[in-house]
């Protein structure tokens, strides 16, 4: 058995959005309140409701939930402050890990992101490894 650290409990919501006996579940995914709050991210409140990053993080609704009873209030558990509520998102473009390419997969076992000119696919369980040519992952690879 398999002991968890204190730092990673996990959550769950514990809040009725329907029942699948009576409705379907795309049915109770649509109209249900609890479900269209979730989806609605301007419902949010407190320093959630103002954050940038509101419609990507969410909040961690299901702690939230488990510590206040709501699924709108704000995550006090949240590390951002004031300043960085407000900062504007940034992506950058990411190349394959060996060229300037886009990337179209991603190594299964270092989880770089690579080219179909780096990858190479293992002959018995076909997942996508570096080549070999670029970083010995295939021949650290066991099926």
């Amino acid at each position: 058995m398999e002991i968890l650290p204190l730092y990673r409990q996990v959550y769950h919501l514990h809040k009725k959005a329907g029942n699948v006996r009576k409705q379907s579940f795309e049915e109770i995914w649509e109209n249900s309140d609890v479900f269209k709050t979730l989806r609605n991210r301007d419902k949010l409140e407190g320093k959630c409701h103002i954050c940038d990053y509101r419609y990507e993080c969410g909040g961690k609704r299901c702690s939230v939930f488990a510590k206040t009873g709501s699924i709108t209030q704000e995550d006090a558990g949240c590390w951002f402050n004031k300043q960085q509520l407000k900062k504007p998102l940034v992506f950058e473009e990411v190349g394959c890990e060996y060229c300037s390419r886009k990337p179209q997969l991603v190594c299964q076992l270092c989880g770089s992101l690579i080219c179909d000119d780096h990858v190479f696919y293992c002959p018995i369980c076909k997942e996508s490894l570096c080549h070999p040519d670029a970083r010995d992952c295939f021949f650290k690879h066991s099926c």
